[in-house]
């Protein structure tokens, strides 16, 4: 009766640790796709402003004065 008591307690142990583990795994992929966002937005801002700025630098060069 005692050996099946601790098993018990014991596959008890095992299901809580394996819930914790799997909440913490599905707390880091979160996290990930949240940064992959975030860098994929601050890549997308820069390249835009990359281009604007290109854009600014070119119609400078083309601006003709007329005589």
């Amino acid at each position: 009766m005692e050996d099946i008591f601790k098993s018990g307690l014991l596959g008890l142990a095992l299901i809580g640790a394996l819930a914790l583990a799997s909440a913490n795994s599905s707390e880091s992929e979160n996290s990930n796709n949240d940064y992959t966002e975030s860098k994929t937005e601050e890549v997308t801002m820069a390249v835009e402003e990359t281009v604007t700025e290109e854009a600014k630098i070119k119609n400078k060069k083309d601006f003709h004065i007329p005589l």
